[in-house]
């Protein structure tokens, strides 16, 4: 899932970057306040706060995986896969603008965004997509863990202190460049250094480091899988497997025919014993 903030807010946080922090919380209450109406006690939420954009601009943001259910109290397992986008919407609002009042409260410029702010839709991906594999899932989580704000080979040209870039625009999907002089290409990068010790990468619930013994017992219990020996193949296998064909079956009289040699295009004939 994605949360997401209004552009008038997103320099915020590059001063007070525990409000970051802070919003990743209130994205843990929204789902602990929805889950609890429904009977669950324990759930797995991932947070992931990301700061740049396409370009590289400050544009904070947080992509959120989230168990579809949890434990109850007894620790039954139960489903829940509906989240109404008018609730998170309008909760997740309340909480990052209250939250940005308190950490301001004595700018008059603050209070006068805060007011727009109201009025408008905080946008929020609650569809999602289903990772329901464990490779996906890890190369999903993989993708915010170490990314960096711009990869090298996007650095297209570098003269006159100049940077041109590319990016690929989130609206018409097409790949745009862009020329900045050298310490503002910089300053851009600096940006999304987060201070030594942030948590980039908050867990909650289930998925956090500490949890109860008798949680961890259940979960075990619950995600027992059985554990297949993976037996290799052999080379004609393996061939049999990705052509269809098996290389021992004579093509004419299809009488199974013995390896004696092959060739090497490096070590040139080679005998088979």
């Amino acid at each position: 899932m994605l949360f997401t903030l209004p552009k008038e807010i997103w320099n915020y946080p590059i001063i007070k970057r525990d409000l970051l922090a802070t919003f990743s919380d209130h994205i843990r209450t929204l789902f602990k306040t929805w889950f609890k109406k429904h009977d669950i006690e324990n759930f797995g939420l991932i947070v992931a706060i990301h700061t740049f954009s396409r370009d590289s601009s400050f544009h904070p943001h947080f992509h959120v995986i989230l168990s579809l259910g949890g434990f109850k109290k007894n620790l039954t397992w139960k489903n829940l896969e509906f989240f109404p986008p008018k609730f998170f919407n309008n909760s997740w609002r309340y909480l990052v603008l209250k939250s940005i009042a308190k950490a301001y409260p004595k700018c008059k410029k603050t209070k006068e965004i805060i007011s727009l702010c109201y009025k408008k839709d905080f946008f929020i991906n609650l569809k999602g997509k289903i990772l329901d594999n464990e490779v996906i899932a890890l190369k999903y989580i993989g993708r915010y863990l170490m990314r960096p704000a711009i990869a090298e080979h996007r650095i297209t040209k570098f003269e006159n202190n100049q940077v041109t870039f590319w990016y690929i625009d989130v609206a018409t999907k097409e790949k745009k460049f862009l020329t900045l002089p050298l310490f503002k290409f910089i300053g851009r990068l600096i940006l999304h250094i987060n201070p030594k010790g942030f948590k980039a990468i908050r867990r909650y619930g289930f998925y956090a480091r500490n949890i109860k013994t008798n949680l961890k017992s259940q979960i075990k219990c619950f995600f027992k899988r059985k554990i297949f020996l993976i037996i290799p193949l052999t080379w004609r296998e393996r061939i049999f497997k990705m052509y269809g064909k098996d290389p021992l079956i004579c093509p004419n009289c299809f009488s199974e025919m013995k390896l004696t040699s092959f060739h090497h295009k490096k070590y040139g004939n080679l005998y088979y014993p």
